[in-house]
Protein backbone atom coordinates (compact mmCIF):
# COMPACT_ATOMS: atom_id res chain seq x y z
CA UNK A 1 0.00 0.00 0.00
CA UNK A 2 1.34 3.45 -0.93
CA UNK A 3 0.36 6.92 0.23
CA UNK A 4 2.12 10.24 -0.33
CA UNK A 5 5.32 8.53 -1.45
CA UNK A 6 5.31 6.04 1.41
CA UNK A 7 5.01 2.28 0.88
CA UNK A 8 3.65 0.07 3.65
CA UNK A 9 4.26 -3.68 3.45
CA UNK A 10 2.06 -5.81 5.71
CA UNK A 11 1.20 -9.47 5.90
CA UNK A 12 -1.77 -10.54 3.81
CA UNK A 13 -4.99 -9.22 5.35
CA UNK A 14 -6.55 -12.69 5.11
CA UNK A 15 -4.12 -14.03 7.72
CA UNK A 16 -5.21 -11.49 10.31
CA UNK A 17 -8.90 -11.98 9.51
CA UNK A 18 -8.48 -15.75 9.80
CA UNK A 19 -6.81 -15.35 13.19
CA UNK A 20 -9.72 -13.23 14.48
CA UNK A 21 -12.19 -15.87 13.29
CA UNK A 22 -10.37 -19.13 14.01
CA UNK A 23 -8.83 -18.38 17.42
CA UNK A 24 -12.09 -17.33 19.14
CA UNK A 25 -13.85 -20.34 17.60
CA UNK A 26 -11.13 -22.67 18.85
CA UNK A 27 -11.35 -21.04 22.28
CA UNK A 28 -15.12 -21.55 22.40
CA UNK A 29 -14.69 -25.17 21.32
CA UNK A 30 -12.10 -25.68 24.06
CA UNK A 31 -14.57 -24.24 26.60
CA UNK A 32 -17.25 -26.65 25.39
CA UNK A 33 -14.90 -29.61 25.69
CA UNK A 34 -13.84 -28.49 29.16
CA UNK A 35 -17.47 -28.39 30.26
CA UNK A 36 -17.91 -31.98 29.10
CA UNK A 37 -14.72 -33.23 30.77
CA UNK A 38 -16.17 -34.14 34.22
CA UNK A 39 -18.87 -36.29 32.61
CA UNK A 40 -16.38 -38.06 30.39
CA UNK A 41 -14.10 -38.78 33.35
CA UNK A 42 -16.90 -40.69 35.10
CA UNK A 43 -16.64 -43.28 32.31
CA UNK A 44 -13.12 -44.27 33.34
CA UNK A 45 -12.57 -47.80 34.78
CA UNK A 46 -13.18 -48.25 38.52
CA UNK A 47 -9.49 -48.89 39.25
CA UNK A 48 -8.65 -45.31 38.19
CA UNK A 49 -10.76 -43.92 41.05
CA UNK A 50 -8.85 -46.11 43.52
CA UNK A 51 -5.61 -44.24 42.77
CA UNK A 52 -4.31 -41.72 45.35
CA UNK A 53 -5.41 -38.10 44.98
CA UNK A 54 -8.11 -39.07 42.46
CA UNK A 55 -11.64 -37.66 42.96
CA UNK A 56 -14.33 -40.32 43.20
CA UNK A 57 -16.98 -40.81 40.55
CA UNK A 58 -19.72 -39.22 42.67
CA UNK A 59 -17.76 -35.98 42.96
CA UNK A 60 -17.31 -35.85 39.19
CA UNK A 61 -21.01 -36.54 38.63
CA UNK A 62 -21.87 -33.71 41.03
CA UNK A 63 -19.50 -31.34 39.20
CA UNK A 64 -20.90 -32.33 35.80
CA UNK A 65 -24.44 -31.67 37.02
CA UNK A 66 -23.46 -28.36 38.58
CA UNK A 67 -21.96 -27.01 35.36
CA UNK A 68 -25.26 -27.19 33.51
CA UNK A 69 -26.19 -25.04 30.52
CA UNK A 70 -25.14 -21.72 32.15
CA UNK A 71 -21.74 -23.15 33.01
CA UNK A 72 -21.27 -24.41 29.45
CA UNK A 73 -22.12 -20.95 28.12
CA UNK A 74 -19.70 -19.23 30.52
CA UNK A 75 -16.87 -21.59 29.59
CA UNK A 76 -17.50 -21.12 25.87
CA UNK A 77 -17.59 -17.33 26.21
CA UNK A 78 -14.43 -17.41 28.31
CA UNK A 79 -12.71 -19.56 25.69
CA UNK A 80 -13.80 -17.23 22.89
CA UNK A 81 -12.50 -14.20 24.81
CA UNK A 82 -9.16 -15.97 25.39
CA UNK A 83 -8.97 -16.70 21.66
CA UNK A 84 -9.67 -13.05 20.91
CA UNK A 85 -6.86 -12.00 23.24
CA UNK A 86 -4.49 -14.34 21.40
CA UNK A 87 -5.57 -12.82 18.08
CA UNK A 88 -4.97 -9.34 19.51
CA UNK A 89 -1.48 -10.30 20.72
CA UNK A 90 -0.73 -11.82 17.31
CA UNK A 91 -1.75 -8.58 15.61
CA UNK A 92 0.30 -6.50 18.06
CA UNK A 93 3.48 -8.47 17.26
CA UNK A 94 3.11 -8.65 13.48
CA UNK A 95 6.07 -7.20 11.58
CA UNK A 96 5.46 -4.59 8.86
CA UNK A 97 7.63 -2.17 6.88
CA UNK A 98 7.04 1.51 6.22
CA UNK A 99 9.29 2.76 3.43
CA UNK A 100 9.32 6.47 2.70
CA UNK A 101 11.42 8.88 0.66
CA UNK A 102 13.69 9.55 3.63
CA UNK A 103 13.54 6.54 5.96
CA UNK A 104 12.74 2.87 6.29
CA UNK A 105 10.92 1.83 9.47
CA UNK A 106 10.37 -1.68 10.81
CA UNK A 107 7.27 -1.94 12.98
CA UNK A 108 6.02 -4.60 15.40
CA UNK A 109 2.31 -3.86 15.51
CA UNK A 110 2.29 -0.07 15.99
CA UNK A 111 5.69 0.06 17.72
CA UNK A 112 8.79 1.14 15.83
CA UNK A 113 11.63 -1.34 16.43
CA UNK A 114 14.18 -0.23 13.80
CA UNK A 115 14.77 2.81 11.60
CA UNK A 116 17.35 3.87 9.04
CA UNK A 117 17.79 6.67 6.56
CA UNK A 118 16.77 5.34 3.17
CA UNK A 119 20.20 6.12 1.71
CA UNK A 120 21.90 3.92 4.31
CA UNK A 121 19.92 0.77 3.43
CA UNK A 122 21.80 -1.52 1.06
CA UNK A 123 19.62 -4.56 0.39
CA UNK A 124 17.24 -7.13 1.84
CA UNK A 125 16.72 -10.86 1.45
CA UNK A 126 14.89 -13.80 2.98
CA UNK A 127 16.64 -16.66 4.76
CA UNK A 128 14.82 -19.99 4.84
CA UNK A 129 17.47 -22.22 6.43
CA UNK A 130 15.47 -22.90 9.62
CA UNK A 131 12.50 -20.54 9.30
CA UNK A 132 11.44 -17.60 7.17
CA UNK A 133 13.65 -14.71 8.30
CA UNK A 134 13.81 -11.26 6.73
CA UNK A 135 17.21 -9.56 6.81
CA UNK A 136 17.70 -5.89 5.93
CA UNK A 137 21.32 -4.83 5.55
CA UNK A 138 22.90 -1.39 5.68
CA UNK A 139 25.63 -0.03 3.43
CA UNK A 140 28.27 -0.33 6.16
CA UNK A 141 27.71 -4.11 6.33
CA UNK A 142 25.50 -4.08 9.39
CA UNK A 143 21.97 -5.38 9.76
CA UNK A 144 19.06 -3.02 10.40
CA UNK A 145 16.71 -5.94 11.05
CA UNK A 146 16.80 -9.73 11.26
CA UNK A 147 13.72 -11.64 12.34
CA UNK A 148 10.88 -13.98 11.39
CA UNK A 149 8.10 -12.41 9.33
CA UNK A 150 4.84 -13.32 7.62
CA UNK A 151 5.46 -10.93 4.73
CA UNK A 152 5.35 -12.13 1.13
CA UNK A 153 8.77 -11.95 -0.51
CA UNK A 154 7.30 -10.34 -3.63
CA UNK A 155 5.59 -7.59 -1.65
CA UNK A 156 8.81 -6.78 0.24
CA UNK A 157 10.88 -6.86 -2.96
CA UNK A 158 8.49 -4.55 -4.83
CA UNK A 159 8.13 -2.19 -1.88
CA UNK A 160 11.89 -1.81 -1.54
CA UNK A 161 12.44 -1.52 -5.29
CA UNK A 162 10.01 1.41 -5.40
CA UNK A 163 12.51 3.29 -3.22
CA UNK A 164 15.69 2.15 -4.95
CA UNK A 165 16.64 -0.63 -2.50
CA UNK A 166 17.84 -3.87 -4.05
CA UNK A 167 16.65 -7.39 -3.31
CA UNK A 168 19.30 -10.12 -2.93
CA UNK A 169 18.71 -13.83 -3.52
CA UNK A 170 21.21 -14.68 -0.77
CA UNK A 171 23.30 -12.97 1.89
CA UNK A 172 26.06 -10.94 0.17
CA UNK A 173 28.22 -11.52 3.29
CA UNK A 174 27.51 -15.25 3.66
CA UNK A 175 31.16 -16.27 3.30
CA UNK A 176 32.25 -13.97 6.14
CA UNK A 177 30.23 -15.72 8.86
CA UNK A 178 32.12 -18.03 11.19
CA UNK A 179 31.20 -20.09 14.19
CA UNK A 180 31.89 -18.33 17.46
CA UNK A 181 34.31 -20.03 19.83
CA UNK A 182 34.94 -18.40 23.18
CA UNK A 183 38.22 -16.49 23.13
CA UNK A 184 38.74 -16.68 19.37
CA UNK A 185 40.69 -13.82 17.75
CA UNK A 186 38.95 -10.98 15.95
CA UNK A 187 36.58 -9.98 18.74
CA UNK A 188 37.10 -7.52 21.56
CA UNK A 189 36.75 -8.70 25.15
CA UNK A 190 33.51 -6.73 25.38
CA UNK A 191 32.11 -8.58 22.35
CA UNK A 192 33.28 -11.91 23.78
CA UNK A 193 31.43 -11.15 27.02
CA UNK A 194 28.25 -10.30 25.11
CA UNK A 195 28.39 -13.58 23.16
CA UNK A 196 29.05 -15.57 26.33
CA UNK A 197 26.00 -14.05 28.00
CA UNK A 198 23.89 -14.63 24.89
CA UNK A 199 25.01 -18.26 24.76
CA UNK A 200 23.96 -18.64 28.39
CA UNK A 201 20.50 -17.27 27.57
CA UNK A 202 20.10 -19.46 24.48
CA UNK A 203 21.10 -22.59 26.41
CA UNK A 204 18.30 -22.22 28.96
CA UNK A 205 15.96 -25.20 28.77
CA UNK A 206 12.75 -23.16 28.99
CA UNK A 207 12.85 -20.57 26.22
CA UNK A 208 10.06 -18.05 26.82
CA UNK A 209 9.39 -14.51 25.67
CA UNK A 210 11.77 -13.09 28.28
CA UNK A 211 14.68 -15.23 27.05
CA UNK A 212 13.99 -14.30 23.43
CA UNK A 213 13.93 -10.61 24.34
CA UNK A 214 17.22 -10.98 26.21
CA UNK A 215 18.82 -12.73 23.24
CA UNK A 216 17.65 -9.97 20.87
CA UNK A 217 18.87 -7.25 23.23
CA UNK A 218 22.29 -8.90 23.31
CA UNK A 219 22.26 -9.16 19.51
CA UNK A 220 21.67 -5.40 19.50
CA UNK A 221 24.56 -4.89 21.93
CA UNK A 222 26.84 -6.89 19.62
CA UNK A 223 25.69 -4.78 16.66
CA UNK A 224 26.66 -1.62 18.54
CA UNK A 225 30.15 -3.14 18.78
CA UNK A 226 30.29 -3.76 15.02
CA UNK A 227 29.49 -7.48 15.24
CA UNK A 228 26.68 -9.13 13.27
CA UNK A 229 25.18 -12.28 14.82
CA UNK A 230 22.96 -15.06 13.58
CA UNK A 231 21.96 -18.46 14.96
CA UNK A 232 22.39 -21.73 13.10
CA UNK A 233 21.07 -24.92 14.71
CA UNK A 234 21.68 -23.58 18.19
CA UNK A 235 25.16 -22.22 17.37
CA UNK A 236 26.07 -18.53 17.26
CA UNK A 237 27.79 -17.35 14.09
CA UNK A 238 29.32 -13.91 13.66
CA UNK A 239 31.00 -11.59 11.21
CA UNK A 240 32.29 -8.04 11.39
CA UNK A 241 29.83 -5.51 10.04
CA UNK A 242 28.34 -2.14 10.79
CA UNK A 243 30.01 0.84 12.37
CA UNK A 244 30.42 0.64 16.15
CA UNK A 245 28.04 3.14 17.73
CA UNK A 246 27.15 4.31 21.22
CA UNK A 247 24.37 2.60 23.18
CA UNK A 248 21.20 4.67 22.82
CA UNK A 249 19.20 2.39 25.09
CA UNK A 250 17.06 1.05 22.25
CA UNK A 251 16.89 -2.64 21.42
CA UNK A 252 18.04 -3.66 17.95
Amino acid sequence: MSAAGTTVVRRHAGIGIAAWIVLPLLGAAAGLLLSRLPGWLTLLPAWVFALPFTPDRDQLLTLAAAIGAPGVLVLMIGGAVAGGILALLDSAETISLRIGPDALLVLSGDDEIARSAIGEVDCAFLETVEKKVLVIQTRDGGELFRGPVELAAGAVRDGLAAHGISWAEEDPHEARFQRWVDGMPGLSEHAQAVLRERRRVLEKKDQGDEERKQAEALRGEAARLGVVLRDRRGVQQWRPGGSPRPDTGAAA
